[in-house]
């Protein structure tokens, strides 16, 4: 089941190039997420009381056209038939009628208390499922083997980062990784997909790797104990 949501964009979301940062294209589209949760059972703040939550493992988002501050926007997102323990969810922006952006997100339902993932079936929801949609965009990407991985910074995780849970927010991680991009200037993000593979905590410093291809850029984050955090492609446009 579809659920939409009416928004105006904030002018704090534009960048120096007065275009909407690819981490607030992205928020919209969960906050809307987030709406239809509180308005079906279980809501998310429910999950959590049972020690249960959504976390984020892959995301694929590509954006058409620039959105602006003040554009008004009308935000769609429904859950897609999954399997076993992998939830799939669609979003979709639009702006006076035309198609702007849309994403598609790989969800874990995961018991926090063991660790296990839940699989479908376990937990029922009141909203039903809808279409699964196609990207112009692989749902799952590989970094070449062969490809040289420059370590070009470092970023630690700050209040501002994290959570509910106490780790970064999977929204912050398109605008951190586009902080290591050499110049941002007269560009804007057109494709994402970023894979979750482990947290990144409350003053955890991780490092930065970046590799340019054809079109943009590879990511891989390490953390301080050598785990992956996030591997990530970001395709850059011309505005």
């Amino acid at each position: 089941m579809k659920h939409t949501e009416e928004f105006r964009i904030n002018s704090h979301d534009a960048d120096v190039n007065d275009v909407v940062r690819p981490s607030a294209v992205l928020r919209y589209m969960q906050e809307t997420a987030n709406l239809q949760f509180e308005s079906h059972h279980p809501t998310l703040n429910e999950l959590k009381r049972d020690g249960k939550a959504f976390l984020l493992s892959r995301m694929n988002m590509s954006v058409y056209s620039p959105l602006r501050k003040f554009d008004r926007i009308s935000v769609s997102t429904w859950p897609c038939e999954g399997r076993g323990a992998a939830f799939m969810r669609c979003s979709q922006i639009h702006r006076d009628g035309i198609l702007i952006a849309e994403q598609v997100g790989t969800w874990a339902l995961v018991d926090l208390n063991t660790k296990r993932l839940l699989r479908h079936g376990e937990i029922e929801f009141e909203f039903g499922t809808d279409e699964m949609l196609e990207l112009d965009m692989p749902v799952r990407f590989t970094i070449p083997r062969d490809l040289d991985m420059v370590l070009v910074g470092e970023r630690t995780v700050y209040y501002g980062d994290i959570d509910l849970y106490g780790h970064m927010n999977n929204t912050n991680y398109p605008d951190m990784l586009c902080a290591f991009i050499p110049s941002m200037s007269g560009k804007m993000v057109a494709r994402c997909s970023i894979a979750f593979l482990n947290e990144a905590p409350l003053g955890e410093t991780f490092k930065v790797y970046r590799a340019e291809n054809d079109d943009g850029y590879y990511f891989r984050t390490v953390r301080s104990d050598g785990a992956t955090g996030v591997e990530a492609e970001i395709v850059l446009d011309e505005i």
